[in-house]
């Protein structure tokens, strides 16, 4: 399952995949990791056994800390880790909320590619908790 995000630039639209954005100016292992999480994630949300999710689980987290651990080295490994931040996240206070969903706008302007709702597809709206 691969979520489109379409971006309005000067009234001209332009619509980035993940396999698009991967580019040599991009951080390879950050995409990597990545793709690696949203794998992990979608095995999870597909078990139907707390036992059989619970190594799969495993995966995801270890691929959640390493992204977090991960150097991001130009705007689209940003995006990625302040979207997998803000889908992790409990909530902010109201203040630092509206500002951190505005820097996050703000940088899927730039890059046209929206992690965070890459994310929400997937997990449709289930809870889930790394942790």
């Amino acid at each position: 399952m691969r979520c489109a995000r379409a971006a309005a630039f000067g009234g001209k639209k332009i619509i980035k995949t993940h396999s698009e954005i991967v580019s040599p100016k991009a951080e390879p292992t950050l995409f990597s990791l990545w793709s690696f999480f949203k794998q992990a994630l979608r095995q999870e949300l597909a078990c139907s056994s707390l036992e059989a999710a619970e190594s799969v689980h495993n995966r995801a987290l270890l691929f959640h800390r390493l992204i977090r651990d991960t150097s991001a080295r130009d705007y689209d490994g940003l995006a990625i880790k302040l979207g997998l931040a803000m889908w992790t996240s409990d909530g902010y206070d109201e203040i630092t909320d509206v500002q951190v969903r505005s820097v996050y706008a703000d940088l899927v302007a730039l890059v046209g590619y929206d992690p965070l709702a890459e994310l929400e597809a997937i997990d449709e709206g289930r809870p889930f908790l790394l942790g």
